[in-house]
């Protein structure tokens, strides 16, 4: 009996959540019928946390090893499959289709006219995760303001300074096999300059010096950056657990360094608003400006009101998340379609002589 009972406690809550995800899958099969469009049909969320741990690393290799593991549960059930799929299911099943989770059901839509239609009804389509209508417009109100004349020229001198360092240290070398960590290195210091007026020397990836990740705010934001998803997923106060691996403490120790130095910059912009000294002019310093100066010029009847301390914090993050990667991928693909197409080079490089006639990129201001 006492061996049934463990086997029971065991069991039991997997069962029960098995058929809860079950009867979700079948309510929201339902629901996606009704919309009378191709539906894909999978039993596992691919936005449930951990799945989303153990998805491409384990799950799909695993059951693509298998006879019937090459169906719609490991083409669609994984996080990120639209970028391995790109147009493939819209080809196979139209311009839209659903996707049927136990979690939620997500509609795939390409057609152009149809998309601009639901960008422009954000009342009838409220943005999913995202902060909207007032709240949007407040937001927005104040970032708008950051992206100016100011950030753009430190963003102009900054790419030029890090593109001479990696080409010196490309050329330095016989060759080159990779270039995708230098481009991370140079759109990581970029967003560090633009964002935070942090400047440091390019520095390649085969000769980059291991540094205490607790002691560096670059190696701290790099870090966060590189695991964000996972950070997301477990939550800082998880990964602050001592007996976790040393990989998530360092993660952890970062998210403290970075954290602090956020709090210092803020706190010192506050400082210099209040004695009247100019701002810095990078996003962090103008974020803590616009905000000051929002909810000093409002007024009855106006949108007003400055971003709290963690909005800016927020804000500064998505800055940086959505700045990083796009940039650093856009980087290296373009450098080797540059490569692969000599001519298309050709005419970068007339088009660069026209403009910087006979001084140096360096010496070109904005």
């Amino acid at each position: 009996m006492p061996s049934i009972s463990l086997s029971l406690v065991l069991l039991l809550p997997p069962a029960i959540w098995i058929a809860y995800s079950w009867f979700c899958l079948l309510r929201n099969y339902q629901i996606a019928r009704k919309i009378g469009v191709p539906l894909v049909v999978i039993p596992i969320s691919h936005e449930n946390p951990l799945r989303m741990v153990v998805d491409k690393a384990f799950v799909v290799p695993l059951f693509e090893r298998i006879p019937f593991g090459t169906g719609s549960f490991t083409r669609y059930n994984w996080r990120g499959w639209e970028f391995a799929d790109k147009s493939k299911s819209h080809a196979e099943l139209g311009d839209v289709f659903v996707v049927v989770t136990p979690g939620r059901n997500w509609l795939y839509l390409c057609n152009a006219e149809a998309l601009l239609d639901v960008f422009q009804r954000r009342m009838g389509f409220p943005r999913p995760f995202l902060t909207d209508g007032l709240q949007w417009q407040r937001h927005r109100k104040i970032t708008a303001t950051c992206f100016n004349e100011q950030n753009n020229e430190i963003v102009w001198s900054e790419s030029s300074r890090q593109a001479e360092g990696m080409a010196r240290y490309w050329s330095a070398r016989d060759s080159t096999n990779s270039i995708a960590d230098d481009t991370r290195t140079l759109s990581l210091h970029v967003l560090s300059s633009a964002g935070f007026g942090r400047s440091y020397p390019f520095r390649g990836h085969l000769e980059a010096l291991p540094e205490s990740v607790s002691t560096s705010y670059k190696d701290s934001l790099h870090s966060i950056l590189d695991n964000c998803i996972l950070l997301m997923i477990l939550g800082q106060r998880f990964i602050a657990k001592p007996w976790l691996p040393v990989t998530l403490r360092k993660l952890h120790e970062a998210t403290i360094t970075f954290k602090k130095y956020m709090t210092n910059v803020y706190e010192d912009e506050k400082k210099s608003i209040a004695e009247g000294k100019p701002g810095a002019g990078n996003l962090m310093t103008s974020l803590v400006r616009a905000s000051v100066e929002n909810v000093s010029a409002g007024t009855m009847g106006e949108l007003q009101g400055g971003s709290t301390e963690s909005e800016i914090y927020g804000n500064v993050f998505v800055f940086n998340f959505a700045g990083h990667d796009t940039t650093a991928h856009t980087l290296a693909f373009a450098i080797v379609l540059l490569a692969a197409h000599p001519s298309v080079q050709d005419w970068v490089a007339e088009e660069l002589r026209s403009v910087l006639s006979d001084q140096k990129p360096e010496a070109a201001e904005y």
